[in-house]
C-alpha cells in the first residue's frame, strides 16, 4: 500500500489542499463545481457502510487505522445488519446513497477530502478521511466533541468491500479523482487569470484612447485661436476696404454737385 501512503502523506497533496481550502473557502458538495466538469460518469461501486468516528489527524495511516479499527469495533457491538450503499467517486467528491431508492445519503466534497486508503489490517475496508465545519452537524461528531477555537472536525467514513481488489480500486478512484480535480481547477484558473488579464488590457487600452483624444481637442483648441487672429486680420482688412469705398462715394457726391451747381448757373 505503498503507493496510496505516497499520494496522500505527500507534501504536495498537503500544498494542493490549503492552496484548494484559500482559493475555494472550502466548498459544499452542492456548491458549483463548474471548474471540475469534464463530462466524465462518476465510478459507482456496490459496498456497505460500517459507520463513521472523529479521528484527529488529516493525513495519518496509523491514525485512519485506529479509526478503521473503532469503527469496526462499534458495528459488530451494535449487532445490525451492514446497510449496502453505492459509492460514487468524480472529481466533484464522493457521493454515497441507496441503491433502491436513490436517495442520497452522504455528499462530500473533493474539497474537504484529506486521506484515504485500503486498511491493510482489513484488507477489505476502505476509508476516507473529511472536514466538516463546526457550524455543520457531522453524524460522527457530538455537541462535546465541537470547539469553537477549532476551524473544522475531522471524520473517518469507513466502508466494507467485496473484495479486497475492491477496496484498492475504490482508494486508486478516489486518489485519481483528486488527481484530476486539481488539474481542471487549475486549467479554469489559468482561463480566469487570462480573462483577467485581456479585460485589465482592455481597460489600459480604454483609457489610453480617452488620453489620446484629450490631446488631439486640446491641439483643437489652439489651432482655432490662430484662426481667430487670422479672422482678426481679415476684418481689419475689409475695415480698410471699407473706408476706400466711403471715400470714392464721396468723390462722386462733390463731384454731382458741383455740376449741379453749374447746370445752375448756367441757366
Amino acid at each position: 500500500m505503498a503507493f496510496f501512503r505516497n499520494i496522500w502523506k505527500n507534501s504536495k497533496h498537503k500544498k494542493l489542499c490549503e492552496e484548494w481550502a484559500l482559493a475555494t473557502n472550502m466548498r459544499d458538495f452542492n456548491d458549483p463545481h463548474e471548474d471540475l466538469e469534464d463530462g466524465s460518469e462518476p465510478s459507482t461501486f456496490s459496498v456497505k457502510y460500517l459507520g463513521c468516528t472523529v479521528i484527529d489527524a488529516a493525513r495519518s495511516e496509523d491514525a485512519t487505522a485506529e479509526a478503521v479499527k473503532s469503527v469496526i469495533s462499534t458495528a459488530k457491538a451494535s449487532g445490525k445488519k451492514l446497510q449496502r450503499v453505492n459509492l460514487s467517486v468524480s472529481p466533484k467528491g464522493i457521493e454515497v446513497f441507496d441503491p433502491v431508492s436513490g436517495e442520497t445519503q452522504q455528499q462530500v466534497s473533493v474539497y474537504r477530502i484529506s486521506y484515504c486508503s485500503a486498511d491493510a489490517t482489513h484488507d477489505h475496508v476502505f476509508a476516507f478521511v473529511s472536514s466538516l465545519e463546526n457550524r455543520d452537524s457531522g453524524e460522527c461528531s457530538s455537541s462535546s466533541s465541537q470547539s469553537s477555537d477549532t476551524p473544522s472536525i475531522l471524520e473517518c467514513h469507513a466502508f466494507l468491500c467485496p473484495k479486497r481488489k475492491v477496496a484498492q480500486e475504490v482508494a486508486l478512484t478516489v486518489a485519481r479523482s483528486f488527481g484530476r480535480a486539481y488539474e481542471l481547477w487549475q486549467a479554469a484558473s489559468r482561463r480566469r487569470k487570462a480573462i483577467q488579464e485581456q479585460r485589465q488590457d482592455a481597460k489600459v487600452q480604454e483609457i489610453q484612447a480617452i488620453e489620446t483624444e484629450g490631446k488631439v481637442v486640446r491641439n483643437l483648441l489652439i489651432d482655432f485661436g490662430s484662426e481667430g487672429d487670422i479672422c482678426k486680420e481679415r476684418r481689419g482688412y475689409f475695415q480698410n476696404t471699407w473706408v476706400s469705398f466711403e471715400e470714392n462715394e464721396s468723390t462722386h457726391d462733390l463731384s454731382f454737385i458741383h455740376r449741379h451747381d453749374k447746370s445752375m448757373i448756367c441757366s
